[in-house]
């Protein structure tokens, strides 16, 4: 099954859908913010006038979701890596001797 078929099916079989359906199919879009995006020339999804109401090609509708969709996943390997975690911070200001340290400084303990 494809991309296509599964938003015919979401759209109940018919060609075009009224925008505020377009907006849930896609992933809950709100209708004014598909409105605000298509005022500011921002429009997610192009739309067709009928009888002054706005409707939704869903062909338009799966190639949207398409271009959106990762080319591959990456696969997580079967065996997790476990990092140590660092020694917790003690409470306070650091020493002297530990920002040396951190810093790669030489220590200056014999004076």
């Amino acid at each position: 099954m494809n991309t296509f078929d599964v938003v015919r099916a979401a759209a109940g079989g018919m060609a075009v859908v009224p925008e505020k359906q377009a907006g849930e199919i896609v992933g809950g879009i709100s209708v004014k913010t598909l409105r605000n995006l298509r005022a500011e020339g921002k429009e997610l999804l192009p739309t067709i006038e009928i009888g002054g109401r706005r409707y939704v090609c869903i062909s338009d509708i799966a190639e949207f979701i398409d271009r959106r969709r990762p080319k591959s996943i990456p696969v997580a390997s079967s065996t997790p890596t476990l990092q140590a975690d660092p020694p917790p911070r003690r409470v306070g200001r650091p020493k002297k001797s530990e920002l040396r340290k951190a810093m790669d400084l030489p220590n200056r303990a014999g004076r």
